[in-house]
This record gives C-alpha cells, structure tokens and sequence, in this order.
C-alpha cells in the first residue's frame, strides 16, 4: 500500500538531534488513521517497546510509567488486558535476579516482534529487532566488563551482531556525562533506522522506520514521564 498522504501529513524530523515538534501520541494518531489491519498490528508491536519499558519499572519496582504505550498504568498494575508476552512475564512467580528478570522480559518482547515480522512477513521489523538486540548486547557486554560480573545475566537472545556496535558503544563510554552518551546512542539509533526504511519512501516499512525515529526523539521531550535514573544506567 502507498502511503503517500500519511507521509507527507506527519511532521518531519527535526534536524540534528531533538525532539519532534508535535509530541508523540499525536504522531500516532495520525499513523492510526491511516493504516489498520496487518499494518495497524506492525505499529502496535513497535509501540510495545514503551510497554516493555514500563513492565521493567514494574518489575524492579521504580516509580515510573511512560503513558505513551499501548497499555494503561492501571492495565500494568491490575495484569489486565496486556499484550500476551507481557501478561506471562509479569505473572510468572519464578524467582530470578533483577538482571535475569530485565533479560527475560526484552527477550519475550523481541520475540513477539520477531513473530508479528514473520506472520506479516516485514522486513523492517526483523530488521529492527537484530539491530536492537545487538546493540543491547553490546552495551550489556560493555556494562559487564566495568562492573566484572557475567555478562549472560544480561544478554537477550540473538544479537549477533553486537560486535557490529561494539566501537559505537566504545565511543558512548568515553563521553563525559550520562547524558551525552545517551545521546549519541540515540543519534546513531536514529541513523541505522532510517538506513532500514527501504527504496519505497511510501511504503509501510517507511512509516516504521518513521515511527521507530520519533519513538527516540520524543524521549527527550521533557515531561513528568521522564525517568531520570534511566540515562544513568546504560553504563556503571
């Protein structure tokens, strides 16, 4: 399908690096809008990203939710209406580590997403989560080392190509603050998805590409959502 009319109404992204000038949920609107069935089903799974977010806090019990998900602060609390991989996780009782209980729960998120990419056959989300996963492993492995504890605990599956980001999170460890490194992760985050968007600037991988960029930009609006301890933890 083309979607010429949605691309061309969503609000373009800021150059450099900051935040959209619209805040995310009206982006989302608008995406809504305009695509439903398998396609409304492909934003929904990038918009659990937010979701899996707000299960971690939950899960390691911080005072933090981020209302731009799929799901309600009630819906989190009560287990209530969640995406399946969510409504399992957080009603397991099995007793694990805080670093086994974070790696457990991406690793169920980047499966749904893997399953969603294969039954609708979409090449960006497949994409995105190897992209995701070996950043993600990278930045464990790296976290790892600083602190010497293992870093299995905190590896999700696949991942492969963390070696891939190893000197980009090598770069990251050499800022001088928390922030910046944040920062110049989600620079390059933002960069290697939209090399994913594909030859058709029309397409629905184009939107998610799209979608997938304002997910990280609009995380540096400033609101009461903002978990401060967040850019504090990527690195000891």
């Amino acid at each position: 399908m083309n979607y010429y009319r949605l691309v061309t109404a969503l609000p373009p992204l800021p150059d450099g690096f900051g935040p959209l000038s619209v805040p995310l949920p009206e982006v989302v609107a608008l995406i809504l809008d305009e695509v439903d069935g398998d396609h409304a089903e492909l934003v929904h799974a990038l918009l659990w990203f937010i979701d899996t977010q707000n299960a971690e806090a939950l899960l390691l019990k911080k005072a933090f939710f981020d209302p731009r998900g799929t799901c309600t602060q009630e819906q989190m609390e009560t287990r209530q209406s969640l995406p399946s991989f969510l409504d399992e996780i957080l009603r397991s009782e099995e007793s694990l580590q805080p670093a086994q209980q974070v790696a457990r729960l991406w690793n169920a998120y980047f499966a749904a997403l893997t399953t969603v990419a294969e039954k609708h056959k979409n090449r960006f989300l497949s994409e995105f989560v190897e992209l995701e996963t070996g950043l993600r492993n990278a930045i464990a492995h790296l976290r790892a080392e600083a602190m010497s504890v293992d870093p299995d605990l905190a590896m999700v599956q696949g991942g492969e190509g963390a070696s891939l980001y190893q000197s980009l999170v090598l770069r990251a460890a050499e800022a001088p603050d928390p922030e910046s490194r944040e920062r110049l992760l989600d620079r390059e985050r933002v960069s290697l998805y939209q090399e994913l968007e594909g030859i058709d600037p029309f397409s629905i991988d184009a939107i998610l590409s799209y979608l997938s960029a304002a997910l990280v930009l609009d995380a540096w609006r400033v609101t009461e959502a903002t978990d401060p301890e967040t850019m504090l933890e990527v690195f000891a």
